[in-house]
């Protein structure tokens, strides 16, 4: 299967991202700290996008590779 770039790009330009959540995934928020701690972790985040994910994180001290 072939990834047609211009199908992806017309989905960000219409605002047609059913997938793209407006506040941080709520199973992250929940479970994050009881899996990793309280220690300060960098977190790598692959196709990470426009996630809202990235903003919480930051606010919780960690840091962040995409």
């Amino acid at each position: 299967m072939k990834m047609d770039a211009e199908f992806w790009h017309e989905r960000w330009r219409t605002n047609a991202t059913g997938f793209h959540e407006q506040k941080p995934n709520r199973l992250l928020v929940e479970h994050f700290r009881n899996i990793f701690g309280e220690r300060e972790l960098r977190v790598f985040l692959p196709l990470c996008g426009k996630t809202r994910d990235i903003g919480w994180l930051l606010s919780k001290g960690y840091r962040i590779a995409a």
